[in-house]
Order: structure tokens, then C-alpha cells, then sequence
């Protein structure tokens, strides 16, 4: 944010995605995503505890989809909190399907 934050304050960078095409079109999806928490400058170390106490116990699923490699790393006074959500898609068929890349 340009205007900056005040802390204690989480930031979600943008997620990347992988996707394999399993078997009657269906595609397995993998969202690798990433948590950044920013704990009150006078109560680091005990902010950044509680909040990894709290992920790690709490943060399990995302309704239908499930979490997995969950890691944790302390950086610059901050929490990074690292997972990725596995699911499965099948695409809908309805609509203009792509024709040209190049327009």
C-alpha cells in the first residue's frame, strides 16, 4: 500500500497457480499462496507465537478445497506463512472458446 499500515496487519501477495489435466477433463488445481503478518512493533515475538499458534490450528480448509505444505518462517519482524490449496475443476464448456491468441 503506498499510504503504508498500521500493524498488527496481515498481507496477501498474489497467489500462483498450477494446473494438470487428470483424466474426463477434470484438473487438478494447486493455488501455492503466501500470508504475511506484521505483528504491533512493541509485541513481536509474542504476536508472532499467538498468530502461528493460531494458523496452525485453525487454518486447515477453505470449504471444498483443503490445505497442505503449511510452513512458517520468521523474516524482518514478520510472520511469512506459506501453503498451498489443492481442488479439483471441470471447466464449463458453455460459451466462445478461444480462437486467436494474437487479437
Amino acid at each position: 500500500m503506498k499510504a503504508g499500515f498500521e500493524e498488527p496487519a496481515f498481507f496477501v501477495p498474489s497467489s500462483s497457480i498450477k494446473s494438470k489435466p487428470l483424466l474426463n477433463k477434470v484438473y487438478n488445481i494447486v493455488y501455492s499462496c503466501q500470508v504475511i503478518y506484521f505483528p504491533r512493533p512493541n509485541h513481536v515475538n509474542d504476536d508472532i507465537e499467538s498468530t502461528e499458534l493460531d494458523l496452525t490450528f485453525n487454518f486447515l480448509d477453505l470449504q471444498d478445497y483443503t490445505v497442505h505444505n503449511r510452513e512458517f518462517t520468521k523474516s524482518d519482524d514478520a510472520l511469512v506463512f506459506t501453503f498451498d490449496i489443492y481442488g479439483w475443476v471441470n471447466p464449463n464448456k458453455e460459451g466462445t472458446k478461444m480462437k486467436n491468441l494474437a487479437n
